[in-house]
Protein backbone atom coordinates (compact mmCIF):
# COMPACT_ATOMS: atom_id res chain seq x y z
CA UNK A 1 0.00 0.00 0.00
CA UNK A 2 1.24 3.86 -0.87
CA UNK A 3 2.74 5.10 2.13
CA UNK A 4 3.01 9.10 2.28
CA UNK A 5 6.52 10.99 3.28
CA UNK A 6 5.03 14.52 2.12
CA UNK A 7 2.09 16.23 3.12
CA UNK A 8 0.70 19.48 1.42
CA UNK A 9 -1.55 21.61 3.20
CA UNK A 10 -3.87 23.27 0.95
CA UNK A 11 -5.74 26.34 2.62
CA UNK A 12 -7.91 28.04 0.08
CA UNK A 13 -10.48 30.08 2.02
CA UNK A 14 -9.27 31.41 4.90
CA UNK A 15 -8.63 35.26 3.93
CA UNK A 16 -11.37 37.55 3.63
CA UNK A 17 -9.24 40.16 1.81
CA UNK A 18 -10.87 41.52 -1.58
CA UNK A 19 -8.24 43.77 -3.42
CA UNK A 20 -10.78 45.24 -5.46
CA UNK A 21 -14.58 45.36 -4.74
CA UNK A 22 -16.59 45.64 -7.46
CA UNK A 23 -19.68 43.58 -5.75
CA UNK A 24 -22.89 44.78 -5.93
CA UNK A 25 -25.48 43.93 -2.56
CA UNK A 26 -24.54 42.98 0.91
CA UNK A 27 -21.56 41.26 0.19
CA UNK A 28 -20.36 41.06 3.17
CA UNK A 29 -23.02 39.32 4.90
CA UNK A 30 -21.67 36.44 2.47
CA UNK A 31 -17.96 36.83 3.14
CA UNK A 32 -18.45 36.73 6.70
CA UNK A 33 -20.24 33.40 6.40
CA UNK A 34 -18.60 31.47 3.71
CA UNK A 35 -14.66 32.44 4.62
CA UNK A 36 -13.52 29.33 6.28
CA UNK A 37 -12.19 31.83 9.64
CA UNK A 38 -8.22 31.06 11.20
CA UNK A 39 -8.61 27.54 8.86
CA UNK A 40 -4.57 29.20 8.55
CA UNK A 41 -3.88 29.04 12.20
CA UNK A 42 -5.83 25.21 13.09
CA UNK A 43 -4.57 23.76 10.33
CA UNK A 44 -0.84 24.89 10.93
CA UNK A 45 1.84 22.82 11.73
CA UNK A 46 3.40 22.98 15.33
CA UNK A 47 7.12 23.42 15.16
CA UNK A 48 8.84 22.86 11.73
CA UNK A 49 8.94 20.01 9.55
CA UNK A 50 9.69 20.13 6.08
CA UNK A 51 7.63 17.15 5.05
CA UNK A 52 4.39 19.20 6.19
CA UNK A 53 3.78 22.53 3.66
CA UNK A 54 1.31 24.62 3.95
CA UNK A 55 0.40 26.73 0.92
CA UNK A 56 -2.36 29.64 1.47
CA UNK A 57 -4.11 31.38 -0.50
CA UNK A 58 -4.05 34.63 0.62
CA UNK A 59 -7.27 36.25 -1.25
CA UNK A 60 -10.74 36.02 -0.78
CA UNK A 61 -12.94 33.50 -2.66
CA UNK A 62 -15.51 35.73 -3.06
CA UNK A 63 -12.22 37.44 -5.26
CA UNK A 64 -11.20 34.49 -6.67
CA UNK A 65 -12.12 31.01 -5.90
CA UNK A 66 -9.04 28.65 -6.51
CA UNK A 67 -11.05 25.65 -5.34
CA UNK A 68 -12.87 25.54 -8.91
CA UNK A 69 -12.13 23.73 -11.85
CA UNK A 70 -9.86 25.52 -14.33
CA UNK A 71 -12.56 23.98 -17.02
CA UNK A 72 -16.12 22.50 -17.27
CA UNK A 73 -17.04 23.87 -13.74
CA UNK A 74 -20.44 23.12 -13.11
CA UNK A 75 -21.17 26.02 -10.49
CA UNK A 76 -19.84 28.59 -13.49
CA UNK A 77 -23.86 28.26 -14.50
CA UNK A 78 -24.71 29.56 -12.12
CA UNK A 79 -22.12 32.55 -11.64
CA UNK A 80 -19.78 30.26 -8.98
CA UNK A 81 -16.89 29.50 -11.09
CA UNK A 82 -13.12 30.67 -9.93
CA UNK A 83 -14.92 34.53 -10.31
CA UNK A 84 -18.21 34.70 -8.66
CA UNK A 85 -20.66 36.95 -10.28
CA UNK A 86 -23.99 35.96 -8.96
CA UNK A 87 -24.22 35.01 -5.06
CA UNK A 88 -27.24 34.96 -2.94
CA UNK A 89 -28.55 38.16 -4.58
CA UNK A 90 -25.10 39.73 -4.81
CA UNK A 91 -23.70 40.05 -8.04
CA UNK A 92 -20.89 41.46 -10.19
CA UNK A 93 -19.41 41.64 -13.90
CA UNK A 94 -17.03 39.57 -15.16
CA UNK A 95 -14.30 41.90 -16.41
CA UNK A 96 -12.44 44.66 -15.96
CA UNK A 97 -9.40 44.89 -13.42
CA UNK A 98 -11.12 42.73 -10.60
CA UNK A 99 -11.69 40.11 -13.18
CA UNK A 100 -7.72 40.33 -14.67
CA UNK A 101 -6.37 40.21 -11.00
CA UNK A 102 -8.36 36.99 -10.19
CA UNK A 103 -7.17 34.83 -12.74
CA UNK A 104 -3.57 35.98 -12.19
CA UNK A 105 -4.22 35.16 -8.88
CA UNK A 106 -6.06 31.90 -9.67
CA UNK A 107 -2.83 30.90 -11.69
CA UNK A 108 -0.44 31.67 -9.64
CA UNK A 109 -2.21 29.69 -6.67
CA UNK A 110 -2.56 27.00 -9.15
CA UNK A 111 1.06 26.95 -10.34
CA UNK A 112 2.41 27.05 -6.51
CA UNK A 113 0.15 24.16 -5.74
CA UNK A 114 1.16 21.89 -8.42
CA UNK A 115 4.96 22.61 -8.28
CA UNK A 116 5.26 21.50 -4.57
CA UNK A 117 4.15 18.06 -5.62
CA UNK A 118 7.41 16.25 -5.96
CA UNK A 119 6.37 12.82 -6.13
CA UNK A 120 3.64 10.03 -5.77
CA UNK A 121 3.98 9.65 -2.09
CA UNK A 122 2.46 12.88 -1.52
CA UNK A 123 -0.63 13.82 0.31
CA UNK A 124 -2.82 17.10 -0.29
CA UNK A 125 -4.66 17.86 2.71
CA UNK A 126 -7.73 20.00 1.31
CA UNK A 127 -8.35 22.26 4.62
CA UNK A 128 -11.45 23.79 5.05
CA UNK A 129 -14.46 25.02 7.71
CA UNK A 130 -18.02 24.79 7.09
CA UNK A 131 -20.89 26.97 9.04
CA UNK A 132 -22.72 24.80 12.22
CA UNK A 133 -25.84 25.24 10.38
CA UNK A 134 -25.27 22.93 7.65
CA UNK A 135 -24.93 19.90 9.67
CA UNK A 136 -24.87 20.50 13.30
CA UNK A 137 -24.52 16.95 13.79
CA UNK A 138 -21.17 16.65 12.35
CA UNK A 139 -17.49 17.43 13.70
CA UNK A 140 -15.66 16.80 10.82
CA UNK A 141 -16.01 16.15 7.26
CA UNK A 142 -13.87 13.81 5.44
CA UNK A 143 -13.90 14.30 1.89
CA UNK A 144 -12.15 12.66 -1.48
CA UNK A 145 -12.73 11.85 -4.78
CA UNK A 146 -13.60 8.47 -6.56
CA UNK A 147 -10.69 8.42 -8.96
CA UNK A 148 -7.09 7.76 -8.69
CA UNK A 149 -5.86 10.37 -6.20
CA UNK A 150 -8.47 8.69 -3.57
CA UNK A 151 -6.28 7.59 -0.77
CA UNK A 152 -6.79 3.89 0.38
CA UNK A 153 -10.04 3.03 2.22
CA UNK A 154 -7.53 1.78 5.26
CA UNK A 155 -5.95 5.23 5.93
CA UNK A 156 -9.85 7.13 5.52
CA UNK A 157 -10.60 4.72 8.16
CA UNK A 158 -7.79 5.35 10.48
CA UNK A 159 -8.22 9.11 10.33
CA UNK A 160 -11.77 8.68 10.87
CA UNK A 161 -10.87 6.51 14.06
CA UNK A 162 -8.09 9.18 14.98
CA UNK A 163 -10.86 12.04 15.19
CA UNK A 164 -13.40 9.86 17.00
CA UNK A 165 -10.40 9.50 19.63
CA UNK A 166 -11.14 12.94 20.14
CA UNK A 167 -14.76 12.36 20.65
CA UNK A 168 -15.62 14.13 17.66
CA UNK A 169 -18.43 13.18 15.01
CA UNK A 170 -17.20 12.57 12.12
CA UNK A 171 -18.76 11.72 8.16
CA UNK A 172 -17.64 11.14 4.81
CA UNK A 173 -18.33 13.59 2.06
CA UNK A 174 -21.05 15.57 4.08
CA UNK A 175 -21.61 18.18 4.03
CA UNK A 176 -19.51 18.13 1.36
CA UNK A 177 -17.32 16.15 -1.24
CA UNK A 178 -14.10 16.04 -3.16
CA UNK A 179 -10.75 17.18 -2.69
CA UNK A 180 -8.37 18.96 -4.99
CA UNK A 181 -6.18 17.60 -7.60
CA UNK A 182 -4.15 20.30 -9.45
CA UNK A 183 -2.59 18.92 -12.43
CA UNK A 184 1.00 16.84 -12.13
CA UNK A 185 2.84 14.13 -13.48
CA UNK A 186 2.54 12.30 -10.24
CA UNK A 187 -0.35 10.30 -8.85
CA UNK A 188 -0.08 11.57 -5.45
CA UNK A 189 -3.48 11.32 -2.80
CA UNK A 190 -5.73 14.32 -1.98
CA UNK A 191 -8.04 14.23 0.67
CA UNK A 192 -10.43 17.29 2.31
CA UNK A 193 -10.67 17.70 5.96
CA UNK A 194 -13.99 19.95 7.37
CA UNK A 195 -13.86 21.34 10.39
CA UNK A 196 -17.28 22.54 11.96
CA UNK A 197 -16.78 25.76 12.61
CA UNK A 198 -18.35 25.58 16.47
CA UNK A 199 -15.80 23.60 17.51
CA UNK A 200 -13.11 26.34 17.40
CA UNK A 201 -14.82 29.53 16.55
CA UNK A 202 -17.60 32.11 18.01
CA UNK A 203 -19.29 31.83 14.80
CA UNK A 204 -21.29 35.62 14.99
CA UNK A 205 -18.27 37.64 16.52
CA UNK A 206 -15.50 35.69 14.17
CA UNK A 207 -13.42 35.35 17.13
CA UNK A 208 -11.48 32.13 18.19
CA UNK A 209 -12.64 30.17 21.65
CA UNK A 210 -10.07 27.63 23.36
CA UNK A 211 -11.70 24.90 21.44
CA UNK A 212 -9.01 25.86 18.14
CA UNK A 213 -6.15 24.72 20.13
CA UNK A 214 -7.50 20.92 20.68
CA UNK A 215 -8.42 20.80 16.66
CA UNK A 216 -4.71 22.36 16.07
CA UNK A 217 -2.75 19.91 18.42
CA UNK A 218 -4.91 16.52 16.91
CA UNK A 219 -4.67 17.87 13.29
CA UNK A 220 -0.87 17.80 14.37
CA UNK A 221 -0.56 14.26 15.84
CA UNK A 222 -3.02 13.46 12.84
CA UNK A 223 0.07 14.43 10.10
CA UNK A 224 2.62 12.78 12.27
CA UNK A 225 0.91 9.52 12.40
CA UNK A 226 0.26 9.58 8.24
CA UNK A 227 4.16 10.08 7.87
CA UNK A 228 5.69 8.31 10.95
CA UNK A 229 3.60 5.82 12.02
CA UNK A 230 0.93 4.58 10.93
CA UNK A 231 0.63 1.27 8.37
CA UNK A 232 -1.81 1.47 5.53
Amino acid sequence: MKKYNKIILNIPHSSDFIPVNTWNGDIQSEVDKWTDWFTDVIFKPRGIDKRILPVVFNFSRFFCDVERLKENEPLEEVGQGRFYTDFNGCTREKEGEAYIMAEQAYLFHDMLLSSQINGDDNLIIDCHSFPSELASDVDICIGWNDDWSKPSDELIEQIKRYFEGFNYKVAFNSPYSNSITPESRHRYGSLMIEINKKLYMDEKNIKLLGGAYKINISLWYLYKNILDKWKY
